[in-house]
């Protein structure tokens, strides 16, 4: 009864272990945008400017919005709320995303 409580117990901490390193990457908030970005947004839009970088993409919101980024195949990658400020995320695979901020799309090759 014991081993079978022993193998219980670790195989709960491996899955929650691989739950964990699953998790969708969040935004960090940076100070200021890499000089490189220069893609400015129209002014009718939430986001102010969105740029990549050294393997990070970049956003400067304008006010509160729902920032989400999708896969090419429309997999949810992470979902958001950003308050105005200028944020960067690291997304873990190379590929092409599509990155949905209030009313804009915008398609993200990394």
């Amino acid at each position: 009864m014991k081993i079978l409580r022993h193998i219980l117990t670790a195989l709960v901490l491996v899955v929650s272990i691989q739950a964990s390193a699953a998790s969708s990457p969040t935004w960090e908030d940076v100070n200021a945008l890499p000089r490189e970005i220069v893609a400015k947004e129209t002014a009718d839009s939430d986001i102010s400017a969105l740029g990549i970088s050294g393997g990070y993409v970049y956003i400067s919101v304008r006010q509160t919005s729902s920032i989400k980024i999708f896969t090419i195949l429309g997999q949810l990658v992470t979902q958001q709320q950003l308050k105005p400020g200028t944020y960067r995320i690291k997304l873990l695979q190379r590929g092409v995303y599509l990155l949905k901020a209030g009313s804009i799309t915008r398609r993200i090759a990394i």
